[in-house]
């Protein structure tokens, strides 16, 4: 009762009278409900259309902004109750809401100074916060608790709280480093998205700073970054095996926990995957595939992702039917449209590579696509992302080019094309950049040296051919659907797709 009562002396009906929230389910006929419904139903959309329904007689719009403005206010209130009541937390993010509301009441009561509730509130949300492992809320709890424990001449009490802080302040500071760390490895690809050995040394080098930083506690974001970092320096050297073993470990740590953080296991199953692909353990790469559906939510962004890296297992697995029906899963959604651009630009270049194993006998063509051929112009002028991209998807873009053109038969327009690969080549795909890359574009040369004849072509790049063999697919972390058929079986495409009939100029 002594916590009610101090409440109730320092909550008094003057400081809430003026506290106004959206009601739940209320009768109020106001003009704000109104507007409120009007926007939730879907029936205004733009400040002319609520205007005008609620206001009709009027010109002047300066009742209606003070209203916009009301209504907005109302709603940043009632964000301060939504999930306040929740005591069990399905999710991480329910926990996480749970917190902030905690912390905010917290502060509240601390500026009221009822000191007895505070202490039960931040009580909650330490036990909350260590549970789910937010370090910077238990830090701000334990804070807030330390300081009015003191106040209250509870000095042991106070002490272990203060112990406590220290450690998290410890283990808040490795979190940071470690989060810090990996944006920047990740920084380091975005515009150039080729192997990077030298940054094995670079993330060695990070690891052993935060080997450096003793803490007593832990926490899941640490043991992410810590696992994620780890395997990226395997992945950045394609030492797929060991890339793949320290991703297993991460997510075995991942899982062990009594609550599931899916954003963490996703962004570690999907590089384990890719691992899998690179070591040609195909099975096992759709085990990780299938366990990972249990995280995703279909239509959302790493739903789309996950089905990108499902597609190019499905490809180097030869379950071409399979792909195509993936595809149209895909593209097939409303909310497909809604993705960034480079994401619908992944799918259209996917859909090229299906229409060249389609052209090739593969899988069936459909009664439209054997109407009419394929358009090429088109499909290049629909990737205006991936035009500007010099290491990344431009090589499967070039490839798949090059592969369209050799099945419609326009030899000479593939001739000029090969012209700029040799350029491309020394430029964009060296043999310290991109090894099997670099290869595959040399044997794509050798089919104008040849003069497109398949005898001449298959022992011009024999040797050539049995380079693919020493080294694994591309797998690295941001460039790992490089190859969305494996170059092996893009060769044999091209190769079946040389002409039988006499080449169309002289050999050199």
């Amino acid at each position: 009762m002594k916590e009610l009562q101090e409440l109730v002396s320092v909550i008094t009906r003057n400081k809430t009278k003026s506290i106004t929230i959206i009601g739940n389910g209320s009768n109020d006929n106001s003009k704000l409900n109104r507007f409120y419904d009007l926007i939730y139903t879907g029936q205004v959309t733009s400040d002319d259309e609520a205007f005008q329904r609620l206001y009709p007689n009027e010109k002047s719009k300066n009742s209606f902004y003070k209203l916009k403005h009301q209504l907005k206010e109302r709603l940043y209130n009632t964000t301060i109750f939504i999930n306040a009541k929740k005591t069990k937390f399905s999710s991480r993010r329910e926990a996480f809401t749970e917190c902030q509301f905690l912390l905010a009441l917290a502060n509240n009561l601390n500026a009221l100074g009822a000191r007895r509730n505070l202490l039960v509130v931040c009580d909650k949300v330490l036990k909350i916060a260590e549970r789910y492992d937010f370090t910077s809320e238990r830090i701000n709890a334990a804070k807030k608790k330390m300081n009015n424990l003191v106040t209250l001449g509870r000095i042991k009490e106070a002490n272990q709280a203060a112990t406590l802080i220290e450690s998290l302040c410890e283990l808040q500071r490795k979190e940071t480093y470690a989060e810090l760390y990996w944006a920047q490895i990740q920084a380091m690809y975005v515009l150039d998205r080729s192997l990077k050995p030298e940054i094995f040394d670079i993330i060695e080098s990070r690891l052993n700073k935060l080997a450096e930083i003793e803490c007593s506690e832990t926490s899941i974001m640490l043991e992410f970054h810590l696992a994620i970092l780890e395997t990226a320096k395997f992945m950045t050297v394609n030492e797929y095996a060991s890339a793949a073993e320290a991703a297993a470990r991460g997510l075995e740590l991942m899982m062990a926990r009594d609550y599931l953080y899916p954003t963490v296991i996703y962004s570690l199953t999907i590089n384990l995957i890719a691992c899998r692909i690179g070591l040609r353990q195909f099975h096992e790469g759709e085990q990780a595939l299938a366990s990972l559906g249990q995280f995703l939510t279909p239509g959302k962004f790493n739903w789309f992702k996950a089905n990108e890296i499902h597609f190019i297992l499905l490809l180097h697995t030869k379950q071409y039917e399979k792909a195509k029906t993936l595809h149209q899963e895909t593209t097939g959604r409303k909310d497909y449209k809604d993705q960034p651009a480079y994401i619908q630009e992944i799918w259209i270049i996917y859909g090229a590579y299906l229409r060249i194993l389609a052209n090739a006998g593969k899988i069936p063509l459909t009664t439209k696509q054997k109407a009419s051929p394929f358009r090429i112009r088109r499909y290049l002028n629909n990737l205006p992302t991936f035009s500007k991209d010099k290491r990344g998807q431009n090589v499967p873009v070039l490839v798949s080019h090059i592969l369209l053109q050799l099945q419609q038969g326009k030899l000479e327009k593939v001739d000029d094309r090969l012209e700029a690969i040799g350029k491309y080549r020394s430029r964009y795909a060296g043999v310290e950049k991109n090894f099997r890359g670099n290869v595959f574009l040399h044997m794509l040369n050798e089919l104008a040296r040849a003069n497109f004849d398949r005898t001449i072509t298959e022992k011009k790049t024999k040797k050539l051919r049995a380079l693919l063999d020493t080294v694994p697919v591309d797998v690295t972390s941001q460039g790992y659907d490089q190859e969305v058929l494996p170059y092996e079986d893009t060769w044999d495409l091209i190769l079946s797709a040389l002409p039988k009939a006499v080449p169309f100029r002289s050999a050199a």
